[in-house]
């Protein structure tokens, strides 16, 4: 994914578009126009937008990918604060386990044999 956004006027011309998948079912013969943006956290690519639409002029459709970035940026902060949270569990669960660790080693005397519940 590019710094700038990904536009096709017309997939139908654009060989990258094989619709192997089917994903895009134009039922009445209408093309589609292609708009994708970077979902970034600074430098890193989190994650892409993308929207498929009726033909378009390419102003109308930049103006598309222009609405698409503004929305890309909530996600991407969306996609740091879940990073951020998940580091953070794993971070107190690394701690609970060495505690546990502490805690069991440091309640066994040396001249017990065994324990009991």
């Amino acid at each position: 994914m590019t710094e700038k956004a990904s536009i096709v006027p017309k997939i139908s011309e654009e060989a990258h578009f094989l619709n192997r998948t089917r994903a895009r079912r134009i039922d009445n013969g209408d093309d589609l126009s292609f708009v994708c943006v970077a979902t970034k956290l600074g430098r890193e690519v989190v994650g892409a937008l993308s929207v498929d639409i009726p033909v378009a002029s390419i102003s109308y459709l930049q103006e598309e990918a222009r609405i698409l970035s503004i929305i890309a940026s909530p996600i991407a902060q969306a996609v740091r604060l879940r990073r951020s949270a998940q580091e953070e569990r794993e971070r107190l669960f690394e701690e609970n386990l060495r505690l546990q660790e502490e805690l069991k080693d440091g309640f066994r005397p040396p001249n017990i044999i065994g324990t009991s519940k």
